[in-house]
Order: structure tokens, then C-alpha cells, then sequence
């Protein structure tokens, strides 16, 4: 569906809870992939326009994000208006998590 720097963000046949799911369970980080590690983002609704997954108005975003073990969850606060800018900038937070930790150690 759409791929970045960590691997390919696929859009699941099924929903969770009621929401669609798009992961990433596959993330490589320096080419070697990061065993039980994902992003998975749910979203309410979105539609299709070139291409991209833009979200529908009123609907929300969060993620599941699982760093190096560590199972975390991000709401989407900023006016993104697709899930591919989200999967980018949740893509550069998974770095600098993985790399430097959250900063609580």
C-alpha cells in the first residue's frame, strides 16, 4: 500500500473494534528486521483520493506502536489528513525511539 524507509504499511481485510487497521509488522531498521516490533494504525474512516488514504472528517487516528518490546500508544493530535503522512511521522518517532530510547531509563 505505502512504503517508507521502514517497510510497507498494508491496509488489513478486517477491522478491530470497528476501525480499520493498517500495519507494518515488518519493520527493517538498518536492513535487518526488528522481531516483534510493528505500528499499527486505526483509523474510522478514510476514502480514497490519488492514491491516498485521506481520513474522513470527524474521524480519529491512534496508533499502536511496539519499540524494541515496549507497547506504546500515540493518538493522533496533529491536522494530518492522510494516514500516510501519520505512518511517516510515526516512522521518525519508532527511530528515535529505537536508537535513543524514551528517555524514562
Amino acid at each position: 500500500m505505502y512504503k517508507n524507509s521502514l517497510g510497507e504499511l498494508k491496509l488489513l481485510p478486517i477491522k478491530l473494534d470497528g476501525k480499520f487497521v493498517f500495519l507494518n509488522d515488518t519493520l527493517r531498521v538498518n536492513g535487518k528486521t526488528s522481531k516483534g516490533d510493528h505500528i499499527k494504525i486505526l483509523a474510522d474512516h478514510y476514502h480514497i483520493v490519488a492514491g491516498k488514504h485521506l481520513i474522513s472528517k470527524g474521524a480519529t487516528m491512534v496508533c499502536e506502536m511496539v519499540v524494541r518490546g515496549e507497547k506504546m500508544q500515540i493518538p493522533c493530535y496533529e491536522n494530518l489528513a492522510c494516514v500516510e503522512d501519520f505512518y511517516d511521522t510515526l516512522s521518525e518517532s519508532y527511530k528515535k525511539l529505537f536508537y535513543f530510547g524514551n528517555g524514562n531509563s
